[in-house]
């Protein structure tokens, strides 16, 4: 016995219904495979059935198209539309009338017969593209030539992340860069960068001071993963090590690990820091014995 949302057997406009696909639509409900009267066979939903939203595969659409513009197709071959030159006819899914055309900037696009005659497409797109920046030019402010700091803008750039204006300016070392108008009136951009490094230097001398037991001698041509500048430095008990300009500055690197050992071994501050250092001294000699003396059974 069937059920009462068995739909075999029967006829929704041009489509005779054979029996459900085995799919579900996107929504969960249950699909049908049906025949058109054109002889296409077509997949639609119990609902697109029920209420009439598909009647046919889509021949039905396309009479009516052609019923509307004329039974005879108007060949459009040569004809302009605004800046859209139609070169042939083309095909595709599309149910009405297409034409390929060549646009006056040289791309090329696919137009509907309709749109093409009611003027809704005029041109592959660069047409709103001028206009979007004619729009611009009305409603914001002119800033081509003016300077800030060391920045001469030139020309307007395409639209940021955030949908801003921004421009195009060439500092004052030939070099170019783009910013908005808000960074280049408050000043947080003042120039391409090279300003900037000028007047904050990423590399200071530090060769030759003293920070806690370790001297800097020269720069390490290696630099950090985060790009900070690392230093060759030798400590009082004569080891060498390498830090950067961040930790020397902050005292969080004083001594090649010594001072931490000495200070493990005056715990109770029972010593002088005379006598800490020579106290440190004697660590490292003692550590040194047992060095050579392990490398000697080698």
């Amino acid at each position: 016995m069937r059920g009462k949302s068995d739909l075999c057997g029967k006829r929704f406009g041009r489509l005779f219904v054979f029996h459900q696909s085995g799919e579900r639509s996107p929504e969960g409900g249950i699909q049908w495979l049906c025949l058109c009267d054109c002889g296409t066979l077509k997949v639609v939903p119990t609902g697109s059935l029920k209420f009439g939203g598909t009647k046919s595969c889509g021949c039905l659409r396309k009479k009516w198209t052609l019923k509307k513009w004329g039974s005879l197709k108007i060949n459009l071959t040569g004809h302009r539309f605004g800046r859209l030159k139609v070169i042939s006819e083309a095909s595709g899914r599309d149910p009405g009338i297409l034409w390929r055309c060549v646009c006056d900037c040289g791309n090329q696009k696919t137009v509907r017969s309709s749109n093409l005659r009611s003027g809704n497409t005029k041109s592959c797109g660069c047409l709103q593209i001028e206009q979007r920046n004619k729009n611009i030019k009305r409603r914001h402010k002119n800033i081509i030539g003016w300077r800030f700091n060391y920045l001469t803008v030139m020309s307007i750039a395409d639209r940021g992340k955030q949908n801003q204006i921004q421009w195009n300016c060439r500092c004052d070392c030939g070099k170019h860069r783009v910013a908005i108008l808000t960074q280049l009136k408050n000043g947080s951009v003042k120039s391409c960068g090279c300003k900037v490094r000028h007047i904050c230097p990423s590399r200071p001398k530090i060769q030759g001071n003293q920070y806690g037991y370790l001297t800097v001698l020269s720069e390490n041509p290696k630099r950090t993963k985060s790009g900070n500048v690392r230093w060759e430095c030798i400590c009082d008990c004569g080891n060498y090590v390498t830090a950067t300009t961040h930790s020397l500055r902050s005292g969080s690197t004083k001594s090649c690990g010594c001072y931490k050992i000495a200070l493990n071994m005056n715990r109770h501050h029972t010593l002088t820091p005379e006598d800490l250092q020579i106290e440190l001294v004697k660590a490292k000699i003692e550590e040194r014995k047992v060095v050579r003396f392990l490398e000697s059974f080698n």
